[in-house]
């Protein structure tokens, strides 16, 4: 993470700036605000005709996802974001689990999330993998393409898929260390982090054994969002189904996304358009997105526009979300109002969708006004401005 006062740099805006930028503001199209953001995961078993499913209405499930802008993360990524705040988390977050090891995971979900840039976690009960029981299973060879391929990551069921309440700890310890180190052996490289509670049947004593063999997280089947603040080994998830009614669904989807928006103002001098947004110190459950798509593919600087303030936040973090990843740079808002603030150089591709984001993990008030993105390529022309 880097951390600068994004003071002395516009030196570096110097050589592209005949060249035309597309400037989102907090007042177009391509800015939104939220508060109160959260993580949903959605827990399915079978997706297939064996199950009684179409799995052409799975397939819709993820249409649906990816053309409203639904962002998949890891257990990983969720798990530093509750602990620190960062990375930070992108637009619409979402987490796809699979409960059982089902075949339908490698045969269905596998290649429907790879094809839309998705990922998922199988939680695999790991004495069946491989086993044809009431309904087929996963093999190992199958869990480690999908883990090597970077889009379906294998976590533990325990090893029989019996409700952990219900053993003593000696019986309780060995479904849990040895699915772990069975997932451990059979995927190269793989360490296993990510617990499912068989029925999700937990108490304080399966969590106390559940942190003792070295989860990091563990999910339930108790309805609801996730927040900073909800217990690493409590997760909620929704219970969904490739026929799970179409606004029970999108329901689930969307109560990540918290409500309301950042009020806006106008009370500093130095903004950019109209007004600008802000948000008060919280805990990251507030966000704002300036979206853009760029007209070339290419190395861009990003820079950001902000009004200052005694009250402002000295490290104001703006995630910029790019070909490479995302990177997250805190900029000290009480310096440098009114005038273009360099966030870094970054590569986009043309065609797609990339976001700026800034959230209100901060020591002060995080302003959101304006960003732009200039081409360090004079070859570049006819971009659309947005304001």
């Amino acid at each position: 993470m880097k951390s600068f006062i994004a003071a002395g740099l516009l030196l570096a805006c110097v050589s592209v700036s005949s060249a035309q930028s597309i400037i989102v503001d907090n007042a177009s199209s391509g800015f939104v605000s939220r508060t109160g953001i959260g993580v949903p995961i959605f827990m399915y078993h079978g997706l297939d005709a064996p199950f009684g499913y179409n799995a052409a209405d799975f397939v819709a499930q993820m249409d649906w996802l990816k053309n409203n802008g639904f962002n998949t993360i890891t257990l990983d990524h969720y798990r530093s974001w509750a602990q620190t705040g960062s990375p930070a988390l992108p637009p619409k977050p979402i987490i796809l689990t699979f409960d059982d090891n089902y075949l339908s995971i490698y045969t269905v979900a596998y290649p429907t999330l790879q094809a839309r840039g998705f990922t998922g976690v199988n939680y695999a009960h790991t004495y069946y993998v491989g086993v044809m029981t009431s309904y087929d299973h996963a093999d190992w060879l199958e869990c480690a393409e999908m883990e090597q391929a970077g889009v379906i990551f294998t976590e533990s069921h325990t090893v029989m898929h019996n409700n952990l309440t219900t053993l003593n700890t000696a019986a309780m310890d060995n479904e849990l260390i040895n699915s772990k180190n069975a997932i451990q052996n059979n995927i190269p490289g793989k360490v296993c982090k990510h617990l499912a509670y068989p029925y999700g049947g937990y108490n304080a004593t399966v969590i106390a054994r559940t942190q003792a063999a070295g989860y990091q997280t563990a999910t339930t089947t108790l309805s609801g969002v996730n927040v900073r603040t909800t217990p690493l080994y409590e997760l909620r998830r929704y219970g969904i189904n490739p026929n799970t009614a179409t606004a029970t669904f999108q329901s689930a989807a969307n109560a990540g996304l918290g409500s309301g928006a950042w009020p806006a103002s106008s009370a500093d001098p130095g903004l950019y358009g109209t007004n600008y947004a802000t948000a008060a110190a919280g805990t990251g459950h507030g966000q704002a997105i300036w979206s853009f798509t760029v007209p070339a593919s290419g190395l861009y600087t990003v820079s950001a526009w902000w009004t200052t303030n005694t009250n402002r936040a000295t490290n104001a973090p703006f995630t910029v979300f790019h070909a490479g990843g995302q990177s997250t740079v805190l900029v000290n808002q009480q310096q440098n109002g009114g005038q273009w603030n360099p966030l870094g150089q970054y590569t986009f591709q043309s065609g797609k969708t990339y976001f700026v984001t800034l959230n209100d993990n901060a020591n002060g008030v995080v302003v959101a006004d304006a960003i732009r993105v200039q081409s360090l390529s004079s070859a570049v022309a006819d971009w659309t401005l947005y304001e």
